[in-house]
């Protein structure tokens, strides 16, 4: 079940929050939006509320990318 605001959500461990700063990072930077971190992590955030996934094209091949949600944002911005 997905937190509806940052109330219901726990904090992040660190490994989390370090994933997060990274995949935000990549977009403020206009960045392939493409995680470094292990899909147990991606899916942990994705379940959290604070990232989601999207299909994009490159080379005439689709991958996945990873973006910060709004709650995403609104958590890094309490750190």
């Amino acid at each position: 079940m997905i937190p509806n605001n940052l109330q219901d959500s726990k904090p992040l461990p660190r490994h989390l929050e370090e994933a997060l700063m990274d995949c935000y990072d990549r977009e403020q930077h206009n960045i392939e939006p493409v995680v470094t971190c292990t899909s147990h992590t991606t899916f942990e955030l994705i379940k959290r509320g604070m990232l989601s996934a999207k299909t994009f094209m490159k080379n005439k091949r689709v991958l996945f990318g990873f973006y910060v949600t709004q709650m995403g944002i609104d958590y890094l911005s309490q750190l």
